[in-house]
């Protein structure tokens, strides 16, 4: 059985939908071909979970996402394909066009959850019965084979003398950004205790000024930041699909929250996850329908250096 899979969303949001792809590839023999986001696709590509990448911002493809497009052009689209995952609002121009066009099974499922279902499980729904699922089936997994993490992996230490803590200060909004003072307070305490310190910052953060001395890895593919996460010894962050990664290879992962819901976006690993989270009567103001759009930053302001020092060499024992 040959499978498109449609998803656009953002890092975090593809890694929580993983282990529903696992669990179809499982089940179902043959190819899956992710329509998408290129740089995801590598990462799913390399961990197994894809096969093949089509890039759904290529304007080749465009009128995929029209409506009123060429049947003709979308029948010969979809004819490879013999089932659908679309993680996409029914009704969307994706979502009409091929259930019109196309003889394949087309499942679909809006990309975020409606109530305060965890996302993995959620996503998990479109598949199956979760209930059945084993806490192994239910967890994102991503393991790169190979050295994906080049020169850099030569410098990363999971324990003994100076075991390597990465920290990722940004996200996808600047709202769930706990303050980068905090970080370097935190970075500081963990120097102090003889650990070394990775900095990991992407295309979309207001890079900030690195401690000299510490270790930087910036705008790298996501295949190398993940074999470079399952060798460290800890990982430090906000509420972002690096804190997802870092989870789901398999690093020790603390994760910071305050105006998205853990109960529906905690990031899931095979190592020990920590959440550390203070909401505030405004919170939920991130994704949820009929969540407040203001945010002052308060309930990331709660979250105090000392606890969060403490709940990454809880991670690290653990």
């Amino acid at each position: 059985m040959n499978t498109l899979l449609y998803h656009f969303g953002g890092l975090g949001d593809f890694i929580t939908v993983l282990p529903a792809i696992a669990f179809w590839k499982l089940v179902h023999t043959g190819s899956v071909t992710l329509l998408g986001k290129p740089a995801f696709g590598a990462l799913a590509k390399d961990a197994g979970y894809v096969d093949t990448v089509m890039d759904a911002d290529s304007g080749s493809r465009m009128f995929l996402f029209r409506h009123n497009s060429d049947e003709s052009k979308l029948r010969q689209f979809f004819t490879p394909f013999d089932a659908m995952l679309l993680f996409a609002a029914p009704g969307s121009p994706l979502v009409d066009n091929a259930r019109a066009c196309a003889r394949a099974t087309v499942l679909c499922q809006p990309p975020f959850p409606a109530t305060r279902t965890p996302a993995v499980d959620y996503h998990l729904s479109l598949v199956t019965e979760v209930s059945s699922l084993t806490v192994r089936q239910r967890t994102p997994a991503i393991t790169i084979p190979g050295n994906a993490g080049g020169p850099l992996l030569t410098g990363i230490r999971s324990g003994g003398s100076a075991p390597t803590v990465a920290i990722h200060p940004g996200s996808g909004g600047t709202l769930k950004n706990w303050p980068f003072g905090d970080f370097l307070d935190v970075a500081g305490r963990l120097r102090d205790a003889g650990g070394a310190l990775l900095w990991i910052t992407g295309p979309a953060d207001n890079t900030p000024e690195i401690p000299p001395g510490d270790l930087h890895m910036a705008d790298r593919p996501l295949p190398e930041c993940a074999a470079i996460l399952s060798r460290c010894a800890a990982f430090l962050g906000n509420d972002g699909g690096m804190t997802h990664l870092a989870a789901a290879s398999g690093c020790p992962t603390v994760a910071l929250f305050g105006p998205s819901d853990p109960a529906v976006w905690a990031p899931r690993g095979n190592g020990p996850v920590s959440i550390i989270h203070h909401p505030t009567e405004c919170a939920p103001c991130h994704v949820m329908p009929n969540a407040s759009s203001v945010c002052n930053g308060e309930c990331m302001r709660r979250i105090r250096p000392d606890e969060v020092f403490a709940a990454v060499e809880g991670v690290m024992k653990r």
